[in-house]
């Protein structure tokens, strides 16, 4: 599906409960009821070797061996997932490459996290890895 089409399954709201940690800030969250181990929305952002990106962003994804998209300086709605940390048991979505089948390209995108549905309105939680929270003192 375009960019377009996949907008169409997200919605960007500022988180307003308190208990929240990203109360005050802002997160993704399900337009419409999305399907087991769909393909959601493309992770976008600038592509660069992983030795050049910009090592105080909050997001950047390893892309490949040696390359990382950074989608703090541009990017798209995909940035506001959340991590699943003090939100819920567990992840709900996951970050995975894939080919396209029209461009053959290979990107990542968000998709649903093994096999429920997520219903409109529930938040879109990822993991960040331990290697993100770890650079920032984190256990």
């Amino acid at each position: 599906p375009s960019i377009k089409e996949q907008r169409k399954n997200v919605k960007i709201k500022k988180i307003t409960d308190p208990k929240h940690p990203c109360y005050g800030a802002y997160g993704l969250f399900a337009a419409q009821t999305l399907q087991p181990k769909q393909l959601i929305i493309d992770y976008l952002g600038v592509v660069e070797y992983q030795d050049g990106y910009e090592a105080t962003s909050d997001y950047v994804l390893k892309y490949g061996v040696d390359l990382s998209i950074d989608a703090g300086r541009c990017g798209n709605e995909a940035r506001f997932c959340n991590d699943f940390r003090g939100c819920g048991p567990e992840p709900n979505v996951c970050f995975m490459n894939y080919m396209d089948e029209n461009t053959k390209h290979i990107k990542v995108g968000i998709f649903v996290n093994g096999n429920r549905k997520i219903k409109k309105g529930d938040e879109l939680l990822v993991t960040y890895g331990k290697s993100f929270w770890a650079k920032r003192g984190i256990d």
